[in-house]
């Protein structure tokens, strides 16, 4: 049975259940190599250890029930609009115990309004018990007093909505046991990180079939490995997924990547080299803003021009990503 949860904004809302499915998938045992970038592969998944919260930080790191995953750490799971008091999360604008900040107590027969003790609501709140709230975007009181949204929903309206953290997008709950053995704790949407997602792959609703199970670079390929990469394929630097690269040429041994990106940028070429099933940065030079050539009109990686690696493009160092190579540049992987 798989178990998954909504998304939440920021690094603040509850998320039980945003991490990428956990389908048993024809992935080989190993390292990250098999999977999109910012996620690794714990057992037989690919995940992002930076928010999953069965994996937090390290694969099989789990995260209490009332945590998030957020920066590779377990963290008590606030609200938008809550602060954290102690244990608790609370909403300083409206609790009488904790009113405006954490242990300020509104006195007997006062109510908070607007973070502040007054003798009645202000604004645009209203009345519930002691707080004044606004039952418009109030979490715990949306729409009316005491109807309290579910974990990763925001109050958007007077209306409990899925809101996905940056970097998922919000899709229709289209996995396998969805509205069966998950009824109740998913709802009619998820939010899934389209990079890795092997039922939302690139974008929602495309489902990855047996013949090529994995979700990588938001495409469907077979299981990662060196003799599996091909000419053209393409994926976006880790850091930047508006930054796109291109294989112009592959084999079993060695990989010959190319900047695609108009003006090309900061590579990290050593991981993309890893991603891509190699161990390590080979040759390198600069392609004069030419793709898949060197100093030549009109290549790309159908047409490719000369391999001529002339050792540029390092002045832009390194960072825990590995080699950065910068800025019209290619690259060799290697074994």
């Amino acid at each position: 049975m798989m178990k998954r949860a909504p998304g939440f904004l920021g690094f603040l809302l509850v998320a039980i259940g945003c991490a990428t499915p956990q389908d048993v998938m024809d992935i080989p045992e190993g390292g990250s190599a098999g999977c999109g970038a910012g996620s690794q592969l714990c057992g037989q998944t690919c995940t992002a250890l930076a928010r999953d919260p069965e994996n937090c930080g390290t694969c099989g790191a789990k995260c209490k029930a009332n945590e998030v995953c957020t920066m590779g750490r377990c963290a008590l799971a606030c609200g938008t609009g809550t602060l954290r008091c102690l244990n608790l999360c609370v909403d300083a604008a409206s609790d009488p115990g904790n009113c405006g900040n954490c242990g300020v107590k509104c006195k007997a027969g006062e109510v908070c309004s607007m973070g502040k003790c007054a003798p009645s609501c202000a604004g645009e709140t209203s009345a519930c018990g002691a707080s004044c709230v606004n039952t418009q975007v109030d979490r715990t009181n949306c729409g009316m007093c005491g109807a309290m949204c579910g974990a990763g929903e925001e109050c958007v309206l007077g209306k409990c909505q899925l809101v996905c953290q940056s970097g998922l997008t919000k899709c229709p709950n289209n996995y396998g046991d969805a509205g069966v053995s998950d009824a109740g704790t998913i709802g009619p949407n998820v939010c899934v990180d389209t990079w890795i997602d092997r039922y939302n792959c690139g974008t929602c609703g495309t489902v990855c079939p047996n013949a090529k199970p994995i979700c990588r670079f938001g495409q469907c390929t077979l299981p990662i490995g060196p003799c599996n990469n091909k000419k053209c394929d393409q994926g976006s630097d880790v850091t930047d997924a508006n930054l796109k690269w291109t294989v112009c040429n592959a084999d079993c041994n060695t990989a010959w990547v190319s900047m695609l990106s108009n003006g090309g940028g900061k590579y990290h070429a050593e991981y993309i080299c890893k991603q891509l099933g190699y161990n390590k940065l080979g040759a390198h030079g600069g392609t004069c803003g030419n793709v898949c050539g060197y100093c030549q009109s009109n290549t790309s990686c159908s047409a490719t021009g000369s391999m001529n690696f002339d050792n540029g493009g390092t002045s832009c160092g390194s960072d825990q990503y590995g080699q950065i190579l910068c800025y019209t540049v290619m690259w060799q992987c290697t074994l």
